[in-house]
């Protein structure tokens, strides 16, 4: 009996497993869309920052970046701080530009003095 449990238990555990685990197609396709949603919201606050909507043009590159993080979201919230005259998160929004260009790219940004300028200022 106890040899008819285990080979009960151990086919609901693969079947089980195998209905957790997303097929690579899948989460490919996730993935995707996630990264297309992301790019949405990119063009959208490049439109608002545009239009001097700066506040409003922060939360759609915030968006994008919670959806796909990347420099550039970062770099473009810092720009609308910067051009509300919140100097505080600008400051801090540049700085983590460059850091996450860094660890991204695995070199400096290629604007790191300007940026490293727009900080000092």
């Amino acid at each position: 009996m106890s040899r008819l449990l285990t080979r009960f238990v151990l086919a609901l555990l693969t079947l089980t497993g195998s209905l957790l685990v997303e097929p690579p197609a899948i989460a490919q396709e996730l993935a995707e869309e996630k990264k297309r949603e992301a790019a949405a919201h990119y063009h959208e606050g490049r439109r608002l920052f545009d239009q001097e909507l700066y506040d409003a043009a922060i939360e759609r590159f915030r968006r994008a970046h919670e959806l796909y993080p990347a420099p550039a979201n970062v770099y473009n919230i810092a720009k609308s701080y910067e051009r509300l005259g919140a100097s505080n998160l600008c400051v801090e929004s540049y700085q983590n530009y460059l850091k996450l260009h860094q660890s991204t790219h695995g070199r400096p940004a290629p604007d790191a003095v300007d940026v490293r300028n727009a900080i000092e200022k």
